[in-house]
């Protein structure tokens, strides 16, 4: 019994398959969300990135309520006033 095991054989790729790759792999990243803006996702909502790991999405009239909030002093408040029951997460 043959106790080797044959090399499996590796398929040697031209410099057009490579350059085909990176392409490929170039629209991919093009098409990733970025880190730090805001994209429109894919049911219609806004997705807002660089806030967490995930990005915060919401429709549109959503982010108009959360918006009136900021705008009105209303958030702000809250978390003034619940300071010190709320967690803060480090900028890492």
């Amino acid at each position: 019994m043959n106790t080797t095991q044959a090399t499996p054989a590796v398929k040697t790729q031209t410099v057009e398959e490579l350059k085909a790759i990176v392409a490929q792999l170039e629209r991919q990243l093009a098409n990733k969300a970025p880190s730090d803006g805001i994209k429109l996702g894919s049911k219609g909502n806004v997705c807002v990135y660089g806030v967490g790991r995930y990005p915060v999405s919401l429709y549109a009239s959503q982010w108009a309520v959360l918006i009136e909030k900021v705008k009105s002093g209303k958030l702000e408040a809250f978390i003034a006033a619940n300071h010190d029951k709320l967690s803060f997460k480090s900028e890492e």
